[in-house]
């Protein structure tokens, strides 16, 4: 009897003794620690409480969103909604860029920029962040500003390495964005958080599974989240993010190991099958999170709670989440530069003053990155103030794009060159900028321009110009090249302009030129000549597709109009345009002319046809004369979709075109030519090869490294 009665109290010890409190730590793993969504998942269908949560990159950010009060299901929707392509690009999208980093992107279409402001150096990261800032402001805008973690619904740290002293920081109290921001910095891929003067990556370096930070916070039980990686493709270890991702994980597996070993459960996701970058494939991951957390059934139930607890549970929950400002009164913007300062709060200022929309406020502050200065911003609000936090670029201005050339539309005769565009910025005001282009090789070129606009938020604007340039000018006679001249061009210029928003400008300009030919090589088919002239002109401009390497979308146009006194006018229309068919596919079509009937020539021509994209199944000038024109349709397949970190990608392309040329004695008809190629877009620009046959025995192959489109 005393023996039973001891065994009852025991019980209602037993039942009254309160639950033991569970921890969660979640690996990092780019685009595999989406699977932690399922997990989670699988915990609230089963009743399962989550008390505090660790995480690390991307475990970082699951958690993270997870601890503010959101559903698997909220998360679920915002990972797939995710612009994961923009985000991973490491540029600003093309659209949002200033019209003259757009005419930089179409002049040297490649995605590598050097900073010079302390010596010619790369950027501490292929990405800059400003996208993922952006939607980390978003993501976490009612939580701006805590003094503790542990205030969210779901008490949260992240770890991350602090890159100075190489030790292991875990953030418990501060804003929640940057701390997600900090924990994401994927060495040599995405630029160091900067957060209070200190510099911080990924802190995947030094503890990826969190166990020890969750126990710290007051875990009794700790259920780890390992993700069980794909085994290595040797073929990846050829790449550039390849041995990069190869690298990190060979230090990471050895810290996640030793943290496995401290929990007291450990979920195990088998991701054979998934790679890094598979972020479109965020619901199949979170379903194999789900699965994987299901076999440990029988000793994860042992901790559900029983309905009326996991209600309550749930309503605590649901009390301690913070609604999101729904408007804003004033606004505030931090920045070194008092001069980028002043004129972001005046770009802003309109946001304020209309209703609140943080998409709106993103978009403005894209464009303000966009236009060169600036390496990120992002916002957050406290109490009724936007505060805005602008991150200039530490190594530039000024910055230089590189280029590299080769021309291979006659494989017989192959044109190599290579060249910069240097970029000064706030020579004047802080919108003036100098751009000097120097380019040698097959071609030389120097050309140099101060632009200076004529209010800080003015769209007119002044430039004077000057440049002098020296390139091969191959002739054929039919399909063989018969002599080689070299052009000569040398001119002062000066300009009065109007920029159309972001996608277009409109310049009136006046130049002296000075031009000569002379004969290298072959049959003196055209006399050498020497001239000088002078130019009033018109010239207008709109860059308005997607990108400028391989365009999906959207369109161009040049246009420009010139009276040479003494000669006579001359006008050409040149237009593009790509429109999306499907998810990977596009059509292209163009139209252009051009005419100098009644102007006296200097005997090559003003026009000229043949190349890539001006009947490539014909030579480069093959076709000269003074009016013409040429009609394009084709269309563009992305060969093998998929996301990548520098964005290559491979396409494949065919197109035909019918043309014109007047005043070409060998050819007074149409002009037809049919071709394919191979393009992959990558980091240093397009990279093609292709073939075409045309009309008249024409056919060819060619290679090439530069513009294309």
């Amino acid at each position: 009897m005393r023996l039973l009665g001891l065994v009852l109290l025991c019980g209602l010890c037993a039942a009254a003794a309160p639950r033991k409190k569970i921890g969660l730590a979640l690996e990092g793993g780019s685009s595999l620690g989406l699977a932690h969504i399922g997990v989670l998942e699988w915990f609230e269908e089963h009743r399962i409480p989550i008390d505090f949560v660790a995480g690390t990159s991307m475990g970082a950010l699951v958690g993270g969103l997870y601890a503010t009060g959101r559903s698997p299901a909220d998360l679920r929707a915002i990972v797939k909604e995710a612009p994961w392509e923009t985000l991973l690009a490491g540029t600003i999208p093309f659209r949002d860029l200033s019209f003259r980093r757009r005419e930089d992107r179409t002049a040297y279409p490649n995605l590598l920029e050097l900073g010079l402001k302390h010596g010619v150096s790369l950027p501490s990261g292929f990405n800059q962040g400003h996208e993922i800032g952006l939607l980390l402001s978003r993501w976490t805008l009612a939580y701006p500003e805590m003094d503790s973690f542990d205030d969210l619904p779901t008490p949260f740290r992240s770890v991350a390495t602090n890159l100075e002293t190489g030790e292991e920081e875990v953030f418990r109290k501060g804003v929640l964005a940057d701390a997600l921001r900090a924990t994401m910095s994927l060495p040599g891929v995405f630029k160091p958080a900067n957060r209070g003067g200190k510099l911080y990556v990924d802190g995947a370096l030094l503890q990826n599974l969190p166990v020890d930070v969750a126990r710290q916070m007051g875990a009794d039980i700790v259920i780890a989240v390992h993700l069980a990686k794909p085994p290595v493709d040797p073929k990846s270890l050829g790449s550039f993010p390849g041995v990069i991702d190869r690298s990190i994980g060979i230090v990471v597996s050895a810290n996640e190991m030793r943290m496995m070993e401290r929990a007291d459960i450990v979920v195990t996701v088998d991701l054979a099958g998934f790679g890094t970058n598979d972020y479109p494939r965020s619901g199949e991951l979170a379903d194999a999170g789900k699965a994987a957390t299901a076999k440990k059934v029988n000793i994860l139930e042992t901790f559900a709670l029983a309905p009326a607890e996991w209600e309550a549970y749930q309503k605590a929950r649901q009390g301690r989440r913070r609604a999101e400002p729904t408007q804003v009164s004033s606004v505030k913007v931090e920045a070194v530069d008092r001069g980028q300062s002043k004129l972001l709060a005046e770009t802003v200022g309109p946001v304020v003053e209309a209703a609140w929309n943080p998409l709106v406020l993103e978009k403005v502050l894209t464009r303000a990155v966009g236009a060169g200065r600036l390496a990120s911003a992002r916002y957050s609000v406290r109490g009724s103030e936007l505060l805005v936090q602008a991150e200039e670029r530490v190594n530039a201005p000024p910055f230089l794009l590189p280029l590299l050339e080769i021309d291979g539309s006659d494989l017989g005769n192959m044109r190599v060159s290579a060249g910069a565009r240097v970029t000064f910025m706030g020579l004047g005001t802080s919108r003036a900028e100098w751009r000097t282009d120097l380019v040698g090789g097959s071609r030389f070129r120097l050309a140099s321009e101060y632009w200076l606009p004529f209010g800080e938020r003015s769209r007119w604007f002044g430039a004077t110009r000057g440049f002098v340039g020296d390139a091969a000018f191959p002739l054929y006679l039919g399909t063989a090249q018969v002599a080689n001249y070299r052009l000569r061009d040398a001119g002062l210029g000066a300009d009065v302009g109007y920029q159309f928003g972001q996608a277009a400008e409109l310049r009136l300009g006046y130049a002296t030129k000075w031009l000569a030919a002379r004969r290298r090589i072959g049959s003196p088919i055209l006399p050498n000549f020497s001239d000088r002239l002078d130019v009033p002109g018109a010239r207008f401009r709109y860059l308005g597709y997607d990108d400028p390497i391989v365009p999906r979308s959207g369109g161009r146009v040049e246009a420009s109009y010139e009276y040479v006194i003494g000669r006579g006018p001359q006008a050409e229309l040149q237009l593009s345009w790509f429109q999306r068919v499907s998810q990977n596919g596009s059509l292209f079509s163009g139209v252009s002319g051009g005419t100098a009937i009644g102007a006296q020539t200097l005997g090559f021509g003003t026009f000229s046809l043949g190349g890539p994209l001006r009947l490539p199944a014909y030579a480069t000038n093959e076709l000269l004369g003074n009016q013409y024109w040429l009609g394009t349709a084709g269309y563009l397949q992305e060969l093998r979709p998929g996301l990548s970190i520098l964005g290559t990608r491979l396409y494949g392309a065919g197109w035909v075109q019918m043309g014109k040329m007047y005043g070409s004695p060998l050819y007074p008809g149409v002009a037809a030519s049919a071709a394919g190629a191979v393009l992959v877009r990558t980091f240093i620009g397009p990279v093609y090869l292709g073939g075409a046959y045309g009309d008249r025995g024409h056919g060819r192959v060619f290679v090439g490294v530069g513009r294309f489109f």
